[in-house]
């Protein structure tokens, strides 16, 4: 029996290791899909396919009598073909092993069998948290392979990182600041699926209380209800809608009295439409909602949902 695991491996880690290992006792030949194959020098993507494709061949290569293929696979942003693109690029496989809700999804509509990948500590074993690790100069090598810690020097991964998280491009957090301090706006956040995600990312920058007023996590119906949301909008369009998000920012901003009201909902997983996400912005002049689809975990949906808000804020800020 062949399986596949697909997964982005930034970089491969003992987390990654051991579930090859539990997936090698129950598949003859396992094929590893390098996701993202696209991305590299970003601050979530910061090594390239092929740097990926040589931490995890040169680790693999000590255990023995395993047998794998290793292929990197680009995304598209098109979930009706992700199978066949999938099919297209890899060797025929029977199972594939996942715990993301849409992946399982996507493969049980194609009629593949799936099992859920044999667990680790995630919240040790995390490539988000090993890269911090890495810029921060604390202990990053005990968590990865040998052979992996070898090719991130030989590429002098670590000074990459540095490097990347100094730019505002990957920090927007640094550049929505600056523009809030220079324009000395005031903001307010109701968050529902990021969880305070956005709340924390504005206030890791020093001085943060000139312009960041209060956010409140707003969760569940009666928490959105709480902050003054219409209970007949929440019945009439849903929880994850724009009209809620809209209502939202209308009402942090006035409860908060700032400029600025961002409102926030979706569905991080694993119930409802996974990764449909509403966000809004509200200020005495403009009234913007927009709305997103995106794929991964619940945690990398509510990264990409806060970076969005970000971005959204910054486009905002820049042209007022």
């Amino acid at each position: 029996m062949r399986g596949l695991i697909i997964g982005r491996f930034q970089p491969f880690h003992l987390g990654h290791l051991s579930v090859i290992k539990k997936i090698a006792d129950e598949c003859d030949t396992i094929v590893i899909g390098i996701g993202s194959a696209q991305h590299s020098h970003t601050l979530e993507n910061p090594f390239a396919a092929g740097e990926r494709y040589l931490m995890i061949s040169k680790t693999l290569k000590k255990e023995k009598n395993l047998s794998y293929y290793i292929v990197p696979v680009e995304d598209v942003n098109r979930y009706d073909v992700w199978v066949s693109h999938v099919e297209a690029l890899v060797p025929p496989f029977d199972v594939v092993y996942t715990n993301n809700p849409l992946t399982k999804r996507l493969f049980l509509e194609k009629e593949y069998r799936v099992k859920g990948m044999p667990m680790y500590d995630r919240k040790i074993y995390s490539g988000r948290e090993i890269r911090k690790k890495m810029w921060r100069d604390e202990n990053w090598k005990k968590l990865i392979p040998k052979q992996v810690a070898e090719v991130i020097n030989e590429i002098d991964g670590v000074k990459r990182l540095k490097t990347l998280i100094k730019t505002d491009i990957h920090v927007p957090e640094n550049k929505v600041a600056g523009l809030m301090f220079e324009k000395n706006i005031k903001i307010s956040v109701a968050e529902s699926c990021t969880g305070g995600l956005l709340s924390h990312l504005l206030t890791n920058v020093p001085d943060s209380s000139r312009y960041f007023m209060g956010g409140r996590i707003v969760y569940s119906d009666n928490a959105k209800k709480m902050l003054g949301v219409s209970e007949k909008t929440i019945e009439a369009f849903g929880s994850v809608s724009p009209q809620v998000s809209l209502e939202l920012a209308k009402k942090i901003r006035e409860k908060n009295s700032t400029d600025i009201g961002i409102g926030i909902t979706g569905f991080a997983g694993p119930s409802g439409d996974v990764g449909k996400v509403y966000i809004a912005l509200i200020s005495e002049k403009e009234k913007i909602c927009k709305s997103f689809k995106f794929n991964g975990s619940r945690e990398e949906i509510k990264e990409r949902t806060t970076e969005e808000a970000l971005k959204i804020l910054k486009k905002y800020l820049e042209k007022i």
